[in-house]
């Protein structure tokens, strides 16, 4: 996601970095034990990453940006663990999202969400144990959530150039 990370900057006049979770096996869906263990790990990971972004840049909103597996980790960073590590962020932007269609963000740590999300997205819609609103769109949260239908993307087209991309850029606020 470098090159996004580069347009998203270039366009929008924001700092962009990147946090990488790595890679989760399919272990972490089929076990539900290690799954727990592995996903609280990469939330927690997180929460710390933001809180250092948020530290050392004292009066500056930061947003989000998130794809697949990395939804996930977003929005559970803003509802568990330790209350001094759940960020507050201004806009978050999902892409491929594997929660819920019915999770709730307004849980007084995002401004806004832009759930972008395709029907032709199969691999959220076979993802098992997780959420559809990559796949259906998001259902409620009032006016601080925004679902951006781009069908016919697929999943992958989220990590590389074009419509999906716009997308992303769009959603963003422009740095003063």
């Amino acid at each position: 996601m470098d090159q996004l990370a580069r347009k998203i900057q270039r366009e929008t006049g924001m700092d962009c970095y990147q946090f990488r979770y790595g890679w989760t096996s399919g272990a972490s869906v089929a076990l539900p034990g290690w799954g727990w263990i592995s996903r609280r790990g990469k939330t927690r990971r997180f929460q710390r990453y933001l809180a250092r972004l948020i530290a050392d840049r004292p009066g500056t909103t930061v947003h989000v940006v998130a794809h697949s597996f990395g939804t996930w980790i977003a929005r559970y960073s803003l509802i568990r663990g330790p209350e001094q590590l759940r960020p507050r962020i201004g806009t978050l932007v999902l892409m491929g999202g594997i929660v819920h269609r019915h999770d709730r963000f307004t849980c007084g740590r995002v401004e806004r969400v832009v759930n972008l999300y395709s029907l032709g997205d199969d691999v959220v819609r076979r993802a098992p144990g997780f959420g559809d609103s990559g796949f259906r769109g998001l259902a409620g949260d009032g006016d601080r959530v925004t679902n951006v239908d781009l069908t016919p993307a697929e999943h992958c087209d989220y990590t590389r150039p074009g419509r999906e991309w716009a997308a992303v850029v769009a959603a963003l606020p422009r740095s003063a």
